[in-house]
């Protein structure tokens, strides 16, 4: 598994399990849905959904390593120097998604204040991922 985006394509079609009609056992239809998926991401969210040994502890410990680990992989340049490529590449994919493309406007609000550093960086939406480890792949 990798950790990416919570807008990624992949979880985004996650949405399509869910039932289009609200009842008070949508949650079971949505399991149900889920079960016959054929899909990494929708077999990764049902055993998250149903196992009971994922408990919010159990949640809270894998976060906690994650940052743990994180941390120590940036005591490295060069693991901050991917770490930067692959925000330069989450910009991108921000740019290029369809949430993006709202007549309204852009999520990154384009000559306004900018928050994210701007970079000469040229970057492939998808090409870099971050694994559980905190390692940029």
């Amino acid at each position: 598994m990798t950790t990416n985006p919570v807008f990624s394509s992949a979880r985004c079609n996650l949405l399509k399990y869910i039932p289009n009609t609200w009842t008070s056992h949508w949650q079971n239809e949505f399991i149900q849905h889920l079960k016959f998926a054929n899909n990494g991401p929708a077999k990764e969210l049902l055993t998250h959904l149903t196992n009971p040994s994922h408990t919010l502890s159990y949640q809270q410990h894998k976060a906690a390593k994650f940052l743990m680990q994180c941390r120590d992989k940036l005591k490295s340049v060069a693991n901050v120097e991917k770490m930067f490529l692959l925000l330069a590449q989450r910009r991108e994919e921000i740019k290029s998604s369809e949430r993006s493309k709202n007549p309204f406007g852009q999520i990154l609000e384009p000559g306004f204040r900018v928050i994210f550093p701007e970079t000469d960086i040229t970057s492939v939406p998808g090409k870099l991922m971050l694994t559980d480890a905190c390692e940029v792949k």
